[in-house]
């Protein structure tokens, strides 16, 4: 397996340090995309890679209006830094759309990301 360059210093994915600790609340947010954000708890929103531009986008329609948010655009204006829960989260989710079409809040993550197992 190639080395991930949005992977962490140290090499270890804070997902995947979150497992290994047994902390079972972590467990389970390291095994799926739980986040905490009320933005990620919109009806049929959904991340998944711009037919346009081929990077990962999230999908959210407000009435009438449908808008695509890339996640540094996401992560910068709603203040969702690298070093917060849905920062962390927002970096798989980049990750896991090369293994998946579409990701929705409370997804699982996929094998390949936690253990490189495939699924």
């Amino acid at each position: 397996m190639t080395s991930d360059p949005s992977a962490t210093a140290g090499g270890t994915d804070p997902v995947e340090e979150d497992v290994a600790s047994g902390d079972a609340n972590a467990r389970d947010a390291s095994t799926h995309f739980h986040f905490k954000h009320r933005l990620f708890a919109v009806k049929g929103a959904h991340f998944a890679v711009s037919p346009a531009t081929d990077e990962p986008v999230y999908n959210v329609t407000m009435g009438e209006l449908k808008v695509s948010l890339t996640i540094p655009t996401l992560a910068a204006e709603f203040s969702l830094g690298a070093d917060t829960d849905d920062g962390r989260l927002l970096r798989v989710v980049a990750r896991s759309l090369r293994y998946v079409k579409q990701i929705r809040p409370g997804d699982s993550i996929p094998r390949e990301i936690l253990d490189g197992t495939s699924s």
